[in-house]
């Protein structure tokens, strides 16, 4: 039963490591300011949620020996980790350089 949640489990935890970069994004207050590295961790964090969660499937359809699943659903696994993972760090890398600026700027004006 447990095997049925791990796709929309990985769907769930990748948006979001999607959402949560987005949300410090348009934060514009000082309370964003403070935590915008704490958001950034917690969307890595979910992104290997999210992979980890098709790992299992991966295992599961391995253990089944489904291997006519496997075959039919390896190429868009690693296709769709490999957005889910790039864009993940392209969000995580424009809040840290955003928000970088904006703390350095701060500091030495």
């Amino acid at each position: 039963m447990m095997n049925a949640l791990w796709n929309p489990g990985s769907l769930v935890f990748g948006l979001i490591a999607w959402g949560l970069p987005v949300f410090a994004l348009l934060r514009d207050n000082k309370a964003g300011r403070k935590n915008w590295s704490m958001l950034c961790a917690l969307s890595i964090s979910a992104c290997s949620l999210a992979m980890k969660l098709q790992l299992n499937e991966v295992k599961y359809r391995v253990d089944m020996e489904d291997w006519s699943a496997l075959a039919d659903t390896s190429g868009a696994v690693a296709t769709v980790s490999s957005i889910l993972f790039t864009v993940t760090i392209v969000l995580n890398a424009i809040v840290f350089f955003v928000y970088y600026e904006a703390n350095r700027k701060k500091d030495y004006p």
